[in-house]
This record gives C-alpha cells, sequence and structure tokens, in this order.
C-alpha cells in the first residue's frame, strides 16, 4: 500500500457585514507533497500541474431584517472557483480508495460542513466532511459504496458547502483549512463466469467490491436456478472477498413439459321406474374433449 498526501488550503475571511448582502471571500492555495511511487495530483484542463491557488470565489450571505434583528442565510452553493480542475492518481496499474480529510479552524464551514465532488463522465462521487465525522470521509458513490479510482484519468473537482445556513448569528471567519487526498491501493481478483463448459466472461474486480449484475445467460430447455461458486450460491450484492473460489458457474434445472390435456368424463346415472313396478337405470355419459367440444 502506498499513500499520498495532497494538501489544499481554504481561507476563509469575513468582510463586514451589512444590510442586503454579507460577503465571505474564499480562496484555495496549493500545497502538494507526493511520494515517488504513487501520487495525486490536481492538474488544469490541459493535464498541467496546478501550482498557482487553485480556487478564488466568494460566498455571499442573504440577509434580513426581522424587526431589528439581522439574519443570516446561504443556501448550499459552489466554494470552488469557476476554471476547471481535476484529480489524477499517478501510478502504474492498479485500483485505488481515496479519503478527503479536512484541518484547520472552519468557521462557517462548521455549521455548513462541505463536500468535494469528483465527476468521472455522467458519474458523480462525493465525500462529506462535516463535524460529525471529524471532517473526514472515503469517495462515495450515489448509494454511499466506497468507490475505486484508476490511475491517470482526470477526475474534475468541486467543492460545495453541504448544507444550507441560516441563523441570527453571523457568519464566524474561518482560519485556513487544509484539504488532504490520501490514496490506499486496492487488492483485485479475476472471477470467471460459466455455464456448463463455455465462459461467459471474466472480470477483475477490487476486493471489496460486489459482483453487480451477472452476465445475461440462457439455455433453451432450462431455466437458471442461480450462480454457484464453491459449494455456495452467491447474488449481486455477494463481496468480491467473500469467494471461495475464482470460478462461478451458473445453475440450470430442466423445465419439464406440461402433461398432454386429457379430456372429462362426466356420467349421470337416471333410476327410472316402470308400469310394472320394476326399475331401469339409465346411465349418460358425456365427454368434454380439450378442445371444448362434446360427446355423448
Amino acid at each position: 500500500m502506498s499513500e499520498n498526501i495532497t494538501n489544499r488550503s481554504i481561507a476563509v475571511l469575513l468582510l463586514a457585514v451589512v444590510l442586503a448582502m454579507a460577503l465571505v471571500p474564499v480562496s484555495f492555495s496549493d500545497d502538494i507533497d507526493a511520494d515517488t511511487t504513487t501520487t495525486v495530483k490536481i492538474v488544469d484542463q490541459n493535464g498541467d500541474e496546478i501550482t498557482t491557488p487553485l480556487f478564488n470565489s466568494t460566498l455571499g450571505f442573504d440577509t434580513v431584517d426581522n424587526e431589528g434583528t439581522p439574519e443570516y442565510s446561504l443556501p448550499v452553493k459552489k466554494i470552488s472557483g469557476e476554471a476547471p480542475a481535476f484529480l489524477r492518481i499517478g501510478a502504474s496499474s492498479g485500483n485505488y480508495k481515496l479519503t478527503v480529510e479536512a484541518r484547520g479552524s472552519f468557521g462557517v464551514l462548521e455549521q455548513t460542513g462541505f463536500t468535494v465532488f469528483l465527476q468521472d463522465g455522467d458519474v458523480q462521487y462525493h465525500a462529506t466532511l462535516t463535524a460529525d465525522n471529524v471532517y473526514t470521509a472515503e469517495l462515495s458513490d450515489e448509494e454511499g459504496r466506497v468507490v475505486h479510482l484508476v490511475p491517470d484519468k482526470d477526475y474534475q473537482l468541486t467543492i460545495y458547502t453541504a448544507s444550507p445556513y441560516q441563523s441570527t448569528t453571523p457568519p464566524v471567519a474561518s482560519g485556513e483549512i487544509d484539504l488532504h487526498f490520501g490514496v490506499d491501493a486496492v487488492g483485485t481478483r479475476t472471477i470467471t463466469f460459466y455455464s456448463d463448459d463455455e465462459v461467459l466472461d471474466t472480470r477483475t474486480y477490487a476486493v471489496d467490491d460486489m459482483l453487480g449484475e451477472f452476465p445475461p445467460v440462457s439455455k433453451s430447455g432450462y431455466e437458471l436456478d442461480g450462480w454457484l461458486c464453491g459449494t455456495v450460491y452467491v447474488n449481486e450484492r455477494t463481496v468480491v472477498s467473500d469467494l471461495t473460489s475464482d470460478i462461478i458457474t451458473a445453475q440450470w434445472s430442466e423445465i419439464k413439459p406440461e402433461p398432454e390435456p386429457q379430456p372429462i368424463i362426466h356420467i349421470d346415472t337416471e333410476t327410472i321406474e316402470n308400469e310394472d313396478g320394476s326399475i331401469t337405470e339409465k346411465e349418460t355419459v358425456e365427454i368434454i374433449y380439450p378442445d371444448g367440444t362434446r360427446t355423448t
């Protein structure tokens, strides 16, 4: 496991508050401390490492005079700048978990917290830092699952406040806040999916990944019972590290044909008393065929 710590500083300075709008400048400076095995860099849209201050924006707090008492509010808002910035892990191969930690004097951000977002195409990952988690969180997806990043790929980086601010207390200036990005290598396993002797798919997972959706498969005359790894059935939420084998096999049961429908036979017996006092039993047989036709 190799670890890299990348620091970003957030200096939040509170200006004089006036009714109608209170301005809080927010700036991020650059300070990278990387080892020689695995690196985390913040780069611009051209792939060049950013060495000048990364972000520089201003938070504007709305203020309302409520019978002589000012009320301050701020919706969830982007606090990183408009210039595109990207996080890139430098390594020869592998998958990596990213932990984000903040240290410093948080001021108003202690009430709002803040969220670091990484964008991967149409998919967004996040780490929300608040006083409740001591400003430390692993990067996760929308369902809260820890995600794994790959090397030499640019993930667009933005930062937002995590929750709105509304108070009669003026926003408090922060001191300097350092963001630390730590990476940990994640082991992998290669899993092969079979149906009978046919290879359906071969996939490489991080060891703490879930299997996810199985490869599509069908077999004429059979229905799929499930997927077997060793002697244990597995499902989409099975964690790779729990597998007892690197082979998962589709299990089938034969679909037995439905029995041919048979005709239904109704037998009615009528008892008739004759004029001479004797008894005659008259039997009527009706046959109903599967197509609905009847005979007697």
